[in-house]
């Protein structure tokens, strides 16, 4: 094992791996409803910082040609650490387009605070 040290003698920090941020989503979600006013998540995470979250779809899963995934909604809010906080997706224009495709489809939300990322899967009805 080889510890690094500074110009100091001391030795240096190791660097940690993020704390992926705990998200908590509504049991009962209703596509109309996201559509129209919004998505409203709560995220709770060890750090603080500027809190992004996507909500994304496979091209295939809606009768669409490519690879890359559809941006359905996007969201940032400030995180203070360790409190929870309500962060909010608006629908893009791609998502309000599909919307009679959307339901029950599984949909990607990916959340991202200070470089450590939560992935999870939710159906609208």
């Amino acid at each position: 094992t080889t510890i690094t040290t500074s110009w100091l003698g001391v030795p240096a920090p190791q660097p940690t791996k993020p704390v992926a941020p705990t998200v908590t989503i509504p049991k009962s979600l209703q596509l109309a409803a996201a559509i129209k006013s919004g998505l409203t998540i709560k995220v709770t995470s060890a750090v603080g910082g500027k809190a992004k979250a996507t909500l994304t779809i496979k091209p295939s899963k809606v009768g669409k040609r490519g690879k890359k995934a559809i941006t359905l909604a996007t969201g940032s809010v400030k995180v203070t650490a360790g409190k929870t906080t309500r962060l909010k997706l608006k629908f893009t224009k791609a998502g309000k387009k599909l919307k009679k495709k959307l339901r029950n489809k599984k949909l990607t939300l990916k959340v991202t605070v200070g470089g450590a990322t939560t992935t999870r899967t939710i159906k609208l009805k």
